[in-house]
């Protein structure tokens, strides 16, 4: 339940080897960096926060540079209800399989992701999904996306970016997501 704002670098962040946090009813606007950052940890849940505005250092770079909510080279990660949006055309909801080298006690990939029922409006060309190569049991499923056109580009997985709806459908197993075209915050 904290207002994080403002901040030259991400809101939240936790590097290196921090287990069993949950980041819960969060308003996260404005930050330079990502407004959650998870790194190189375990164990987290990312539930019902509300990011916005974040990662303007990011904004019109891919999923490797940062994003609203921002897993990197973590393990065992629930990212569940949270709203997300993207006004300043950076990314919303990132994976990153950084492909670390193996250091105890740090994991040195990404794996066991579940993102499920987050709202994610994407601007300009913002993307979510993941980016790497060796990533296991990633999930994506019950997330609604508004983006400016319905058949853009605005989704990442492995290497593979952008991809179309359809694309990323295939690649994430989004069977129950959804994707409505938005100009200027109207539906259409």
């Amino acid at each position: 339940n904290n207002d994080v704002h403002h901040n030259l670098g991400p809101g939240i962040w936790s590097d290196g080897n921090v287990r069993y946090v949950t980041y819960e009813g969060n308003l996260l606007v404005d930050n330079a960096g990502p407004g959650i950052f998870h790194e190189i940890s375990w164990d987290a849940t990312i539930r019902d926060n509300v990011a916005r505005g974040n990662a303007r250092n990011a904004a019109g770079k891919s999923c490797w540079w940062g994003s609203q909510i921002h897993v990197n080279t973590s393990q065992n990660v629930r990212i569940l209800d949270n709203i997300v949006r993207t006004d300043t055309g950076a990314n919303g909801i990132c994976l990153v399989d950084a492909n670390r080298p193996q250091v105890s006690p740090f994991p040195a990939d990404l794996a066991n992701i579940e993102v499920r029922g987050n709202s994610i409006t994407l601007s300009g060309t913002a993307n979510s999904g993941l980016v790497g190569q060796a990533a296991l049991n990633i999930t994506f499923d019950l997330n609604t996306y508004a983006v400016p056109d319905g058949a853009g580009r605005y989704w990442a997985w492995f290497d593979k970016y952008p991809l179309t709806w359809s694309e990323f459908r295939v690649r994430a197993g989004e069977s129950s997501g959804t994707v409505t075209a938005v100009v200027s915050g109207q539906q259409i």
